[in-house]
């Protein structure tokens, strides 16, 4: 199985793609300059706290699974295939510099979540085995400002949104054959033709 870090690297890589041009969108439709495009796209558990240069920034904090179904049933040795599906939290961050008020901050964390929520809308196909599903819908939350450690302010918001990803699971008797096989290496020198 692939776990928690794949679908997170999977939905981090789709966003990193599309998000920058629903932002342009964005931006030339509303006829502003902000935000610019985020510098940072990451799985962590918290925001960046000490690098004002880290911001914007698009980080998925959390995954929880809300179901996982087999396929068909399978005999023993037989690799069984899962739909797992996991509840997925998005935070975008807006940094306050020193040229910015604490009004720009927020609509331009308003900004960069309506690109990411443009981008998770809809179904979507990450890659062959993991998806967006249109059920439930994603939801969003904003709310008061924060400040980094640094003591910079800066608004954030997140978006939830529910992905499943195909999983599959090799049997323990084939695993203990592998771990268990005899594997034999002959060395050759680089001259010398490989035994067949």
């Amino acid at each position: 199985m692939k776990g928690h870090e794949n679908v997170k690297a999977t939905l981090l890589e789709y966003l990193a793609a599309w998000m920058p041009i629903r932002l342009e969108m964005i931006r030339l439709d509303l006829d502003v300059q902000g935000p610019k495009d985020p510098t940072v796209y990451m799985a962590a558990d918290n925001l960046p706290q000490n690098d004002p240069a880290m911001y914007p920034c698009v980080v998925v904090t959390s995954t929880s699974t809300v179901g996982m179904t087999r396929r068909q049933a399978t005999a023993s040795g037989e690799i069984a295939v899962f739909d797992v599906d996991y509840d997925v939290t998005i935070v975008v961050a807006v940094e306050n510099s020193e040229y910015s008020d604490d009004v720009t901050v927020t609509a331009e964390r308003d900004r960069l979540m309506l690109a990411a929520r443009e981008c998770v809308i809809l179904p979507a196909r990450l890659n062959d085995t993991t998806w967006i599903l249109q059920t439930p819908m994603p939801t969003e939350d904003t709310g008061a400002a924060a400040q980094t450690l640094r003591g910079n302010p800066l608004a954030a918001g997140t978006i939830n949104v529910r992905i499943r990803a195909t999983e599959t699971l090799m049997p323990t008797t084939v695993l203990a054959a592998l771990v268990g096989a005899d594997v034999t290496v002959t060395a050759v020198d680089a001259d010398e033709n490989l035994p067949e």
